[in-house]
């Protein structure tokens, strides 16, 4: 018997105190089309480079010990929404390259981004302003054939 794939949404997700307007989609999205969901994080510590803090590996396994926790959050929020297919990606490196990477790797039929918002000042910055971002995700879709909303 030959299966049907299911839909595959996929959402980069950066965390923060309140849920994201593109998570929120992406959960939306996934639970109307019954189609499997990722959350993708990015940990970039590129900063790290240029700071005096102790040592680098503790911080960088305790930034990613944090990732974990946000998207394990994530996926209970979506399965608390109806979703039952969710899981989560963590990868390592520029927010633009893994983003592409794993676009490439795994080919989803869909990628929310969220837009740039100003952030509160508990908040990270964004990671892309408004016309960035808008170049970047036609640059996503022309590279590897996946469609982008922006939220």
């Amino acid at each position: 018997m030959d299966a049907k794939r299911k839909p595959h949404i996929l959402c980069a997700a950066r965390g923060g105190q309140l849920i994201q307007p593109s998570v929120r989609r992406a959960i939306e999205l996934a639970c109307e089309a019954d189609a499997r969901l990722t959350f993708l994080y990015v940990l970039d510590v590129e900063f790290m480079k240029y700071t005096t803090l102790g040592r680098a590996d503790v911080v960088f396994e305790e930034l990613d010990k944090m990732g974990q926790f946000m998207m394990l959050r994530l996926c209970e929020y979506a399965n608390q929404a109806g979703c039952t297919n969710v899981d989560y990606a963590i990868r390592h490196g520029t927010v633009r390259e893994e983003i592409l990477a794993y676009l490439s790797e795994t080919r989803p039929d869909l990628l929310v981004l969220g837009r740039p918002r100003h952030a509160a000042e508990h908040e990270p910055p964004p990671a892309f302003e408004s016309d960035v971002i808008v170049r970047f995700a036609e640059e996503l879709t022309q590279k590897t054939g996946v469609k982008v909303e922006l939220v």
